[in-house]
């Protein structure tokens, strides 16, 4: 039997403060109630969206620690690479990197720039993700 390709734990509706595409990460946006998705290596991860929608509306959002979900990769993946988000690129995950580089999961499955993966989720990471 193969690895668990999407486990929810704690799935949340939150307004999308732009346009939010599935699969992606979000973080918290600076309008109180909204989410975004993620453009740099150092933002912490609010969960990943499961939907896809335009600004305004609701999307719903995967936010447990340790839930099984689908990201889509920024770059070359390998299973258990410590991923981040990728700089740039509008909520996609990268392998960690840097010593600024936030985590934001690991990766259950393999992948290069634009397919999804399957990853468990670590939202709220703080710490440089290579200390």
């Amino acid at each position: 039997m193969g690895a668990p390709t999407n486990v929810e734990l704690n799935v949340v509706s939150m307004k999308a403060g732009g346009a939010v595409t599935a699969n992606r990460l979000v973080k918290l946006d600076s309008t109180e109630g909204q989410v975004v998705v993620t453009t740099a290596i150092t933002e912490s991860t609010f969960g990943v969206a499961l939907n896809t929608v335009a600004s305004g509306a609701a999307v719903s959002i995967e936010t447990g620690s340790g839930a099984i979900v689908k990201v889509t990769a920024g770059g070359t993946i390998a299973v258990g690479d410590k991923l981040m988000p990728k700089a740039s690129a509008a909520g996609k995950v990268d392998v960690a990197a840097g010593a600024t580089a936030v985590d934001c999961g690991v990766a259950m499955s393999a992948g290069g720039d634009g397919e999804i993966i399957t990853m468990r989720l670590n939202p709220m990471g703080k710490s440089p993700a290579n200390s």
